[in-house]
Protein backbone atom coordinates (compact mmCIF):
# COMPACT_ATOMS: atom_id res chain seq x y z
CA UNK A 1 0.00 0.00 0.00
CA UNK A 2 1.42 3.39 -0.97
CA UNK A 3 1.80 6.18 1.57
CA UNK A 4 -0.76 8.97 1.70
CA UNK A 5 0.43 11.99 3.68
CA UNK A 6 -0.76 15.53 4.17
CA UNK A 7 0.84 18.11 1.92
CA UNK A 8 2.69 20.03 4.62
CA UNK A 9 6.46 19.77 4.51
CA UNK A 10 9.67 21.30 5.81
CA UNK A 11 13.35 20.48 5.33
CA UNK A 12 16.24 19.53 7.60
CA UNK A 13 19.83 20.15 6.48
CA UNK A 14 22.74 18.33 8.09
CA UNK A 15 26.46 18.22 7.29
CA UNK A 16 28.52 20.37 4.96
CA UNK A 17 29.88 20.00 1.44
CA UNK A 18 30.36 16.26 0.70
CA UNK A 19 28.35 15.20 3.76
CA UNK A 20 25.54 17.73 3.32
CA UNK A 21 22.11 16.13 3.17
CA UNK A 22 18.73 17.84 2.89
CA UNK A 23 15.88 15.73 4.28
CA UNK A 24 12.18 16.24 3.68
CA UNK A 25 10.07 16.31 6.85
CA UNK A 26 6.34 15.76 7.21
CA UNK A 27 4.03 17.85 9.39
CA UNK A 28 5.13 15.81 12.43
CA UNK A 29 8.78 16.64 11.83
CA UNK A 30 9.57 13.08 10.71
CA UNK A 31 11.92 12.30 7.84
CA UNK A 32 10.12 11.00 4.78
CA UNK A 33 11.10 10.09 1.25
CA UNK A 34 10.42 12.64 -1.51
CA UNK A 35 10.60 9.73 -3.94
CA UNK A 36 8.13 7.39 -2.24
CA UNK A 37 6.02 9.38 0.24
CA UNK A 38 4.67 12.25 -1.86
CA UNK A 39 1.61 10.75 -3.46
CA UNK A 40 1.49 11.40 -7.22
CA UNK A 41 -2.26 10.79 -7.39
CA UNK A 42 -1.91 9.66 -10.98
CA UNK A 43 -5.52 8.60 -11.57
CA UNK A 44 -7.26 11.60 -10.04
CA UNK A 45 -5.31 14.52 -11.50
CA UNK A 46 -4.91 15.06 -15.23
CA UNK A 47 -3.56 18.59 -15.27
CA UNK A 48 -1.30 19.03 -12.23
CA UNK A 49 0.96 16.97 -10.00
CA UNK A 50 3.18 17.57 -6.97
CA UNK A 51 6.83 18.21 -7.86
CA UNK A 52 9.89 18.10 -5.64
CA UNK A 53 12.38 20.92 -6.26
CA UNK A 54 16.06 19.98 -6.12
CA UNK A 55 17.74 23.02 -7.69
CA UNK A 56 16.44 26.58 -7.48
CA UNK A 57 16.62 28.62 -10.68
CA UNK A 58 19.31 30.88 -9.18
CA UNK A 59 21.52 28.04 -7.92
CA UNK A 60 24.41 26.26 -9.68
CA UNK A 61 25.13 23.51 -7.13
CA UNK A 62 24.01 20.23 -8.76
CA UNK A 63 21.67 18.82 -6.13
CA UNK A 64 19.71 15.61 -6.66
CA UNK A 65 17.71 13.04 -4.70
CA UNK A 66 19.83 10.12 -3.49
CA UNK A 67 17.86 6.99 -4.35
CA UNK A 68 19.93 4.57 -2.27
CA UNK A 69 20.28 6.44 1.03
CA UNK A 70 17.71 6.18 3.86
CA UNK A 71 14.78 8.54 3.31
CA UNK A 72 16.25 9.59 -0.09
CA UNK A 73 17.70 12.97 0.93
CA UNK A 74 19.02 15.57 -1.48
CA UNK A 75 22.79 15.59 -1.87
CA UNK A 76 25.21 17.44 -4.11
CA UNK A 77 26.53 15.50 -7.08
CA UNK A 78 30.29 14.96 -7.44
CA UNK A 79 32.69 14.57 -10.34
CA UNK A 80 36.35 13.71 -10.86
CA UNK A 81 38.64 16.65 -11.53
CA UNK A 82 40.27 15.90 -14.90
CA UNK A 83 43.51 17.59 -13.81
CA UNK A 84 44.00 16.21 -10.30
CA UNK A 85 41.89 13.04 -10.38
CA UNK A 86 40.28 14.07 -7.08
CA UNK A 87 36.54 14.01 -6.55
CA UNK A 88 34.94 17.42 -6.15
CA UNK A 89 31.46 18.83 -5.72
CA UNK A 90 29.69 19.42 -9.00
CA UNK A 91 28.45 22.86 -10.05
CA UNK A 92 26.75 23.86 -13.27
CA UNK A 93 28.74 26.14 -15.55
CA UNK A 94 25.56 28.13 -16.26
CA UNK A 95 22.53 28.93 -14.13
CA UNK A 96 19.46 26.84 -14.95
CA UNK A 97 16.72 28.70 -16.83
CA UNK A 98 14.11 27.01 -14.64
CA UNK A 99 13.51 25.49 -11.23
CA UNK A 100 14.85 21.94 -11.56
CA UNK A 101 13.16 19.06 -9.80
CA UNK A 102 11.48 15.70 -10.20
CA UNK A 103 8.12 13.99 -10.01
CA UNK A 104 7.72 11.73 -6.96
CA UNK A 105 6.72 8.11 -7.47
CA UNK A 106 8.20 7.99 -10.97
CA UNK A 107 11.29 6.27 -12.38
CA UNK A 108 12.99 6.00 -15.76
CA UNK A 109 13.97 2.34 -15.99
CA UNK A 110 17.67 1.90 -16.92
CA UNK A 111 17.23 -1.84 -17.52
CA UNK A 112 14.61 -1.66 -20.27
CA UNK A 113 14.16 0.35 -23.45
CA UNK A 114 11.79 3.28 -22.97
CA UNK A 115 8.43 2.75 -24.70
CA UNK A 116 8.57 6.20 -26.33
CA UNK A 117 12.19 6.17 -27.52
CA UNK A 118 14.99 3.86 -28.64
CA UNK A 119 16.95 4.26 -25.40
CA UNK A 120 16.93 2.93 -21.86
CA UNK A 121 16.07 5.28 -19.00
CA UNK A 122 18.58 7.19 -16.89
CA UNK A 123 17.66 5.47 -13.61
CA UNK A 124 16.20 8.56 -11.91
CA UNK A 125 12.73 9.97 -11.25
CA UNK A 126 11.28 11.96 -14.15
CA UNK A 127 12.65 15.51 -14.20
CA UNK A 128 10.51 18.63 -14.16
CA UNK A 129 11.53 22.06 -15.44
CA UNK A 130 9.34 24.65 -13.71
CA UNK A 131 9.36 27.82 -15.84
CA UNK A 132 7.41 30.22 -13.61
CA UNK A 133 8.37 33.75 -12.62
CA UNK A 134 9.86 33.02 -9.21
CA UNK A 135 12.71 30.85 -7.89
CA UNK A 136 11.51 27.93 -5.78
CA UNK A 137 13.60 26.77 -2.84
CA UNK A 138 15.37 23.41 -2.68
CA UNK A 139 13.12 20.94 -0.91
CA UNK A 140 9.86 22.73 -1.71
CA UNK A 141 6.88 20.75 -3.00
CA UNK A 142 4.75 22.88 -5.34
CA UNK A 143 1.82 21.67 -7.39
CA UNK A 144 2.74 22.10 -11.04
CA UNK A 145 0.64 22.31 -14.18
CA UNK A 146 1.91 20.10 -17.01
CA UNK A 147 2.64 21.97 -20.25
CA UNK A 148 4.76 19.64 -22.38
CA UNK A 149 7.77 17.35 -22.60
CA UNK A 150 11.22 17.27 -24.20
CA UNK A 151 12.96 14.02 -25.14
CA UNK A 152 16.57 14.53 -24.03
CA UNK A 153 19.15 11.90 -24.97
CA UNK A 154 21.78 12.30 -22.25
CA UNK A 155 24.99 10.30 -22.71
CA UNK A 156 23.10 7.52 -24.50
CA UNK A 157 20.11 7.39 -22.13
CA UNK A 158 16.66 8.92 -22.41
CA UNK A 159 16.01 11.59 -19.80
CA UNK A 160 12.55 13.06 -20.26
CA UNK A 161 12.08 16.68 -19.20
CA UNK A 162 8.55 17.72 -18.25
CA UNK A 163 7.89 21.42 -18.79
CA UNK A 164 5.51 22.78 -16.18
CA UNK A 165 4.55 25.85 -14.16
CA UNK A 166 3.73 26.35 -10.50
CA UNK A 167 -0.07 26.41 -10.20
CA UNK A 168 0.24 29.54 -8.02
CA UNK A 169 2.26 31.41 -10.63
CA UNK A 170 0.51 34.48 -12.09
CA UNK A 171 0.73 32.99 -15.60
CA UNK A 172 -0.46 29.49 -14.70
CA UNK A 173 -4.02 30.14 -15.88
CA UNK A 174 -2.78 31.39 -19.24
CA UNK A 175 -0.35 28.59 -20.05
CA UNK A 176 -1.76 25.29 -21.28
CA UNK A 177 0.67 23.96 -23.90
CA UNK A 178 3.95 24.70 -25.72
CA UNK A 179 2.30 27.29 -27.95
CA UNK A 180 1.29 29.31 -24.90
CA UNK A 181 4.85 29.09 -23.56
CA UNK A 182 6.18 30.62 -26.77
CA UNK A 183 3.49 33.28 -26.73
CA UNK A 184 4.28 34.49 -23.21
CA UNK A 185 7.98 33.53 -23.08
CA UNK A 186 9.27 33.98 -26.65
CA UNK A 187 12.42 31.95 -27.21
CA UNK A 188 12.19 30.22 -23.81
CA UNK A 189 11.90 26.66 -25.10
CA UNK A 190 14.73 27.15 -27.61
CA UNK A 191 16.96 28.50 -24.83
CA UNK A 192 16.11 25.53 -22.60
CA UNK A 193 16.93 23.10 -25.42
CA UNK A 194 20.33 24.73 -25.87
CA UNK A 195 21.02 24.66 -22.13
CA UNK A 196 20.15 20.96 -21.89
CA UNK A 197 22.21 20.03 -24.92
CA UNK A 198 25.33 21.95 -23.99
CA UNK A 199 25.52 21.88 -20.19
CA UNK A 200 27.61 18.68 -19.95
CA UNK A 201 30.13 19.82 -22.54
CA UNK A 202 31.58 22.07 -19.82
CA UNK A 203 32.47 18.88 -17.94
CA UNK A 204 34.26 17.53 -20.99
CA UNK A 205 31.43 15.16 -21.93
CA UNK A 206 29.69 14.69 -25.26
CA UNK A 207 26.94 17.08 -26.29
CA UNK A 208 23.45 15.90 -25.41
CA UNK A 209 20.60 15.98 -27.92
CA UNK A 210 16.94 16.94 -27.65
CA UNK A 211 15.18 14.70 -30.16
CA UNK A 212 12.20 16.02 -32.11
CA UNK A 213 9.92 18.89 -31.24
CA UNK A 214 8.42 19.61 -27.85
CA UNK A 215 5.51 17.31 -27.05
CA UNK A 216 2.19 18.58 -25.71
CA UNK A 217 0.68 18.03 -22.26
CA UNK A 218 -1.33 14.96 -23.26
CA UNK A 219 1.81 13.14 -24.34
CA UNK A 220 3.68 14.39 -21.27
CA UNK A 221 1.04 12.79 -19.07
CA UNK A 222 1.58 9.45 -20.83
CA UNK A 223 5.27 9.75 -19.96
CA UNK A 224 4.33 10.43 -16.33
CA UNK A 225 1.92 7.50 -16.18
CA UNK A 226 4.53 5.15 -17.61
CA UNK A 227 7.14 6.46 -15.17
CA UNK A 228 4.74 5.87 -12.30
CA UNK A 229 4.27 2.24 -13.34
CA UNK A 230 8.04 1.79 -13.46
CA UNK A 231 8.35 3.26 -9.95
CA UNK A 232 5.73 0.78 -8.70
CA UNK A 233 8.02 -2.02 -9.85
CA UNK A 234 10.87 -0.59 -7.76
CA UNK A 235 8.63 -0.01 -4.75
CA UNK A 236 7.28 -3.54 -4.93
CA UNK A 237 10.81 -4.95 -4.75
CA UNK A 238 11.43 -5.99 -8.34
CA UNK A 239 14.85 -4.28 -8.36
CA UNK A 240 15.81 -4.71 -4.70
CA UNK A 241 19.25 -6.06 -5.66
CA UNK A 242 20.08 -2.57 -6.98
CA UNK A 243 20.02 -1.15 -3.46
CA UNK A 244 17.22 1.41 -3.84
CA UNK A 245 15.97 2.54 -0.43
CA UNK A 246 12.35 1.51 0.15
CA UNK A 247 10.46 2.73 3.21
CA UNK A 248 8.51 -0.40 4.03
Amino acid sequence: MFHLIKRSYSVETIGEEFTRRIFLLNNKGERISPWHDIHLNIKQSKTSYPAFIEISRHQIAKFEVSLKEPHNPIKQDTRKNKHTGNHELRYYAQFPLFNYGCLPQTWENPFEKDVYSDYKGDGDPIDVLEIGMHPLSTGSVPDVKILGALRLIDQGEVDWKILCINTHDPLAKKLHNPYDIEKHYPGKVAAIRTWLEEIKTYDGKARNKVEGEIEGPEFAMKIIEHGHKQWQRVYNGEYKEEGYWIDK
